[in-house]
């Protein structure tokens, strides 16, 4: 068994998830379970925060241009769908998919390429750190 460990810090107004939690340092996500095949990427995530920070986080994954883990700065193209799975006061857990079109990619899409087939993936997002 091989690990191999990466940090994406995003700039401000380059991902709105990232954004919002710069703003709310209290709040945070993990990811519940992360798949990837060479044309889709879905992904469950557990956040765990404020109620009134849940709703600025939601409402950032629903944005058109966001799509989890893609690394494109300009408009992906790429359709996606996104799902609140549950929610209590203190935490959200939101499911999204996304077909990977010509110009999107992805730290997972790329650990596909080079790394191939078997993957597990652990991500942890706090301000505009995603590891």
């Amino acid at each position: 068994m091989r690990e191999l460990v990466f940090e994406l810090n995003y700039y401000p107004g380059w991902n709105p998830v990232a954004d919002t939690l710069a703003e709310h340092e209290e709040t945070s996500i993990r990811s519940l379970s992360c798949h990837v095949t060479t044309d889709t990427l879905w992904r469950v995530d557990h956040i765990q925060g404020p109620p009134e920070t849940l709703t600025e986080v939601e409402a950032a994954y629903r944005m058109a241009d966001y799509f989890p883990d893609c690394l494109v700065t300009e408009e992906c193209e790429a359709d996606s769908e996104t799902q609140v799975l549950d929610r209590t006061d203190e935490s959200l857990v939101i499911y999204c998919v996304w077909n990977r079109s010509e110009i999107c990619s992805s730290v997972p899409h790329l650990a596909l390429a080079h790394l191939g087939e078997g993957l597990l993936f652990e991500t942890r997002q706090e301000g505009r750190q995603h590891i």
